[in-house]
């Protein structure tokens, strides 16, 4: 397989839910991880993806105010994006 795609990361900045759309080239195994910018992983979730477009909601609005990064991995593809908490 190719691996999941990034399709969207929606809204940025975020304040409550941040949705995470991604396309996956078959069903597989995902890690989803929200990594605070000293490193640390503050929100983690393994999901099963189906293949095509998978939407996954994340809800951060206990999180304080920054920086973060968004982490997929699938198999051997890593897919990092960066985000705000406002």
């Amino acid at each position: 397989t190719t691996g999941p795609g990034l399709i969207s990361l929606a809204p940025n900045p975020f304040a409550g839910r941040l949705s995470l759309r991604y396309r996956a080239a078959s069903a597989e195994k995902v890690s989803i991880e929200l990594i605070d910018v000293s490193g640390r992983v503050v929100k983690k979730a393994n999901v099963s993806a189906t293949a095509g477009d998978n939407t996954f909601y994340l809800q951060g609005s206990e999180l304080p105010s920054g920086i973060y990064f968004v982490r997929i991995k699938a198999g051997s593809v890593v897919i990092t994006e960066k985000l705000r908490k406002e």
